[in-house]
Parts: structure tokens; C-alpha cells; sequence
């Protein structure tokens, strides 16, 4: 029974990296037997974890999935005390703004903002690419400067540092003189370093008894052309980190 269950994590799994995988593909990729493949396949199916597309003839992702996601993100306690606060920011820097959480040694995006130029309405989503690195991004580099000393030398231990563009920090020495400066600074930036055309700025979230809960930024577009041009964004982006702290319970201790 557990050997089953492992199998059929397995594959939903694979659904990470897949939008759509046949019957053969699953069976290459898990190196089980069609049959014992396509068996799991069908229990998953019948209880909505998969779904057939019926033009590709492919399998998917199902709509459970999406329902026990979509309540999970509803429950976090993060999404409820950060919406307001980081809705508000979208609209007063007019720039998109996301909120991570750390997940094995990345950042998952949780929750994205966007400001309605036309308007005051401003809408919240989860964007496809919700798994980012965290050694090249505001977010991932907000959260890893301000993890226990140990924390963060086991993520060097089994992170590869691989470039995303030419402006990503490959190298361990570097990358720790970087984070020391966030540490310092109480913000970090994202020289395009994950996407060649956007920079960005992040701060870390808190909660109760100072537990490192996650962190939010603000992006750049294609008419920020450096870093000065998101200095007028750090006092409203710790401003506002800050606050949603301050939702979560966060007591800062005094000096």
C-alpha cells in the first residue's frame, strides 16, 4: 500500500516540470511496467487527481488539484494578512508585487498583485511560473539573507549556483558578501539577474516570536533601466513588510 502511494506521488509530481504526459512518457520517466503504470494512472483519474485530455490524449494535472491547492493558498496565513497591505503598495508604486514562501530551497509565489493603471481596482493571482530560485531573485535572496546561520549553509551546500543571465550571482563567495549586505541594508535586490530585462527589490516577513515567515517584492518593467530607478520603492516596500509583520503577529524586540 505505501509502496503505491509513493508511486502515485511520484507521478503527480512529474507534473511539476509537465504540462501534459502520455501513458508511455510516465512509464519512461517512473520505470514501472505499462500495466502497473497505467493502473495507478486510473485509481488517480477516478478521484480527479488526473485528468485525460481527450484532444492530446495526454494526462494533466486534475481539478482536484487545483481545488485542494487553491484552498490551501486560501488558508495560508501569510495570502490573509499580507492582501490588503500588499494590494495597497501594487497601487500606490503602480508595479506588480508578489508575496514567496520558502519551499524546499526555492520560493513559491503565493500571491501576485497588480496595479490597474486605468483605475483603483487591483486583482490578485498566482502566477504559472510560481517556483522560483532563490539565490537570483529579490524574494529567494530577501528570505536566504536572514535564515539561521546553518539554514543557510546548508542551502549553499545544495543549491547549484547556475546563471539565468549574465548578471546572476554564480559564485558562493559572492553570493555571501551579497547577503551580508541585505542582512545590513534590511532589503535585497535582483540586478536582472533571473530575467535579463526586470529587476526587482524584496523584504523579508515575520511572525510571532520573529519566525522568518517570508517575503515580498516589487518588479521593475521594461522602462526601469537600473537601480536607481526602484530607490524611490524601498521605504514603501519595508514600510509595507513591516506592516503585514505586524498582521502576523510580529513584536519586534526592543533594543
Amino acid at each position: 500500500m505505501i509502496q503505491s502511494i509513493d508511486r502515485a506521488v511520484s507521478i503527480l509530481e512529474m507534473f511539476k516540470k509537465h504540462k501534459q504526459l502520455d501513458l508511455g512518457k510516465i512509464t519512461e520517466l517512473i520505470g514501472l511496467s505499462k500495466s502497473t503504470v497505467h493502473t495507478i494512472i486510473k485509481t488517480l483519474e477516478n478521484n480527479h487527481l488526473l485528468r485525460k485530455d481527450d484532444a492530446t490524449k495526454k494526462y494533466q494535472l486534475g481539478y482536484q488539484i487545483l481545488e485542494l491547492g487553491l484552498k490551501q493558498l486560501s488558508e495560508l496565513d501569510i495570502n490573509n494578512s499580507a492582501a490588503a497591505s500588499i494590494k495597497k503598495l501594487s497601487c500606490d508604486v503602480k508595479k506588480i508585487c508578489n508575496l514567496g514562501i520558502w519551499v524546499d530551497n526555492s520560493i513559491l509565489v503565493t500571491m501576485r498583485t497588480e496595479p490597474a493603471f486605468q483605475s483603483a481596482h487591483v486583482f490578485s493571482s498566482i502566477p504559472s511560473d510560481r517556483r522560483k530560485p532563490a539565490y537570483c531573485t529579490s524574494l529567494g535572496k530577501a528570505i536566504l539573507a536572514f535564515l539561521p546561520e546553518e539554514g543557510m549553509e546548508k542551502y549553499l551546500n545544495e543549491v547549484d549556483l547556475l546563471p539565468f543571465t549574465r548578471n546572476t550571482i554564480t559564485s558562493r563567495d559572492n553570493l555571501i558578501k551579497e547577503l551580508s549586505q541585505i542582512r545590513n541594508q534590511g532589503y535585497s535586490i535582483d540586478r536582472k539577474e533571473y530575467i535579463s530585462y526586470m529587476m526587482s527589490i524584496g523584504a523579508p516577513v515575520y511572525g510571532i516570536s520573529g519566525k522568518l515567515e517570508g517575503a515580498i517584492s516589487i518588479h521593475s518593467d521594461m522602462d526601469d533601466y537600473d537601480e536607481e530607478s526602484l530607490n524611490e520603492f524601498i521605504e514603501p516596500l519595508i514600510r509595507t513588510a513591516y506592516e503585514i509583520s505586524a498582521n502576523m503577529g510580529y513584536q519586534p524586540i526592543p533594543l
